[in-house]
């Protein structure tokens, strides 16, 4: 069951779809920037990942109690849709290219809305891998997720081979030259997160600022309707080569939810 997206870290990329686009357009919203890409019509909504992620706190506190050992997951997991919607849009597609929503931006800089997560403590951590079987085999049935890992591996690819496309790096260079106008030094829009300590929960000045311009730059540059519109290319290509085994996959995940819905309202 790797190939979900857990509510707060995806374990394996599982991003979606819908139609073609071309260069220099985008599908989604691109002031909110929440996109959508080919492949998302076989994946794992965020709301999806959120809802499975639940349920399976829900199946594994239960086995836990089984074993003698109380744990609550399910009520800390329980309120994270709209945070993680935030963070990462419907499609999980939002911070694909970097920081995109002009408004997270201004108030976060490049950390994550919300930012936290959930350990078990050492006493809990041996019985917990057992019931995390336990309960990633319940939701996936009888017929498993199978070939589940192809629409990540579309997703992953496509994002690989974007980045080394000659429009792409035009664009790239572009997006840099326009930061180093405002006093920003940059080489890549990715790259720029890593100089920031985003695990401190204190947002600094210099941060907010370069998240800022980083938006304006991409907006001046046309970077992410450019590099979106790659990357879409990409994944149509692949998409129209697995279509039968994606649409197995679509029906499977569209099970998954119904197995997690029953969990919860049980």
């Amino acid at each position: 069951m790797a190939c979900w997206r857990t509510a707060v870290v995806i374990a394996a990329v599982i991003t979606g779809c819908g139609t073609t686009s071309t260069v220099g357009t985008t599908n989604g919203d691109d002031a909110s920037g929440d996109f959508f890409l080919p492949v998302d019509a076989y994946a794992l909504t965020v709301q999806d990942s959120v809802l499975i992620g639940h349920a399976r706190d829900v199946l594994v506190d239960d086995c836990m109690s089984r074993l003698g050992v109380e744990t609550d997951l399910a009520s800390r997991s329980a309120p994270k849709a709209d945070r993680e919607a935030e963070n990462f849009g419907h499609y999980g597609n939002r911070r694909r290219y970097g920081i995109t929503n002009a408004d997270i931006a201004k108030a976060y800089g490049y950390h994550l809305v919300g930012q936290a997560t959930e350990k078990l403590d050492t006493r809990q951590l041996s019985p917990a891998v057992s019931c995390m079987r336990e309960a990633d085999a319940t939701l996936a049935g009888p017929a498993g997720l199978g070939e589940a890992e192809l629409v990540g591996k579309i997703s992953r690819d496509s994002y690989q081979s974007s980045m080394t496309d000659p429009s792409v790096t035009q664009a790239f260079t572009a997006w840099s030259e326009c930061m180093k106008a405002k006093g920003y030094h940059h080489a890549h829009p990715i790259e720029v997160v890593a100089s920031f300590d985003i695990d401190n929960p204190v947002v600094s000045p210099l941060e907010l600022a370069t998240a800022e311009a980083d938006i304006a730059c991409k907006h001046q540059t046309h970077l992410i309707e450019i590099w979106h519109g790659i990357e879409a290319r990409h994944q149509s290509a692949e998409i129209s080569k697995h279509a039968s085994q994606l649409e197995t996959i679509k029906a499977r995940h569209k099970e998954v939810v119904g197995r997690a819905t029953q969990v919860i309202h049980k």
